[in-house]
């Protein structure tokens, strides 16, 4: 299975949350054969 995952830092959404959740879906793509894309968009306003 592949799922693509949109990261926007500063989304509400602490650093060290998105650091943890990426790695936990590493561990699940390696365990299962799955594949998590991850896209990482900066925003500026």
């Amino acid at each position: 299975m592949t799922k693509k995952i949109l990261v926007i830092p500063g989304d509400g959404i602490g650093a060290e949350v998105t650091t943890w959740g990426k790695a936990v879906l590493e561990k699940i793509a390696e365990l299962y054969g799955h594949t998590f894309p991850v896209l990482k968009y900066e925003v500026v306003f």
